[in-house]
């Protein structure tokens, strides 16, 4: 797995990048250091890159899939493969009625920066990602 990301604190947001096998383990430990970062704040919008990314589930094989992430301390867009749209819709649906405006799946970037309102150009915001996606792998302990 390589993951990165990047908090832009004047917008509240941070920028997350994912590709590769993930497994659950490398999941939580990305989360971790995100979370324990001085510069994070929970009421920060997370938007998730995970175009490239295939998540390991235990007992399920890979599937091109995200868990719920910290939909009770941050507002998250996921930004996802085409290939894996009908899993997230099932997804989305299921955390719709619990947490409404925390958590949105989508494989448009225009409707995750719609959904949180967040005032950034899409070229920018794509730019970004691809620079965290050609840094570095990060080895979060």
């Amino acid at each position: 797995m390589k993951s990165n990301y990047l908090i832009l604190k004047n917008k509240e947001l941070v920028l997350e990048t994912y590709s590769g096998i993930v497994t659950l383990e490398e999941y939580e430990k990305h989360k971790l250091a995100v979370e324990s970062d001085p510069k994070f704040s929970p009421n920060y919008t997370v938007l998730s890159d995970m175009r490239q990314a295939i998540l390991e589930m235990p007992n399920q094989g890979q599937v091109l899939v995200e868990p719920a992430s910290d939909i009770l301390s941050s507002k998250t867009g996921v930004w996802l493969h085409k290939a894996s749209k009908n899993v997230y819709e099932m997804l989305e649906s299921q955390f719709k009625t619990l947490f409404p405006m925390k958590e949105i799946y989508s494989v448009y970037l225009e409707d995750i920066l719609k959904h949180f309102n967040i005032n950034y150009l899409k070229s920018d915001i794509e730019k970004l990602l691809d620079k965290l996606h050609s840094l570095p792998k990060k080895s979060w302990v």
